[in-house]
């Protein structure tokens, strides 16, 4: 059986590398390549296709996950693979949610991205190791954010971008002594002593990301 495949990223020589590994397997065979997930969605192959492989981060108004989002109800029997820059436990998290079937990080594509394809097609999930250890080092600090109330996830979340105590309270309308308290408690739960130790933890987490300072 040959397996039909289409490739969405916003980078012509990555798609390109991409659709040279897959086609060494007589397995396999590149259906569409497009650079955009608006391209692939209106495309009349992407109900054809039996595995849809994207990247997460596309130079459009739809991402990988929204583009995943939409594809499911018109392939539900598809299978989905990420292939990525990003390698944060957040995202994994997020692949996971989506019931993603493959996740790897563009680094290791040439060495593991059959191997994924094989492990997919016969009916089980294929995330890298180096991805599950990444996401395994990860789940406590993350259920630590998850766990914030949610005025003290907005003032997480505004430190970490780098604002002061007195634009937070003026943003959220709410006292600069609050803000100080909610602060004070954020420390204490994850052990930080100050604003950078958030904004690192949020980079390296995904949860923020250099486009947002």
């Amino acid at each position: 059986m040959v397996f039909d495949i289409i490739l969405v990223d916003d980078h012509q020589l990555v798609r390109d590398g991409f659709k040279r590994i897959i086609e060494t397997s007589d397995e396999y065979n590149v259906i569409g390549s497009y650079s955009s997930a608006e391209e692939a969605l209106v495309s009349s192959k992407i109900q054809q296709a039996d595995i849809l492989i994207t990247d997460i981060s596309l130079d459009s108004d739809i991402d990988g996950f929204s583009l995943i989002e939409q594809f499911k109800p018109m392939n539900p029997l598809a299978k989905i693979v990420i292939l990525s820059m990003y390698e944060s436990a957040l995202y994994l998290q997020q692949a996971k949610k989506y019931q993603v079937n493959g996740f790897i990080h563009k680094r290791e594509a040439s060495e593991l991205l059959l191997e994924a394809l094989k492990t997919i097609t016969h009916g089980e999930n294929y995330f890298s190791n180096n991805m599950m250890s990444k996401l395994s080092q990860a789940e406590q600090a993350l259920e630590t954010f998850n766990r914030l109330y949610p005025r003290e996830a907005e003032v997480f979340l505004l430190l970490a971008k780098g604002n002061n105590v007195k634009n937070i309270a003026f943003d959220l309308g709410i006292a600069v002594k609050t803000v100080h308290s909610h602060r004070l408690n954020i420390y204490k739960k994850f052990g930080f002593t100050s604003g950078f130790e958030i904004t690192k933890f949020c980079l390296l987490h995904g949860i923020i990301d250099n486009n947002d300072f």
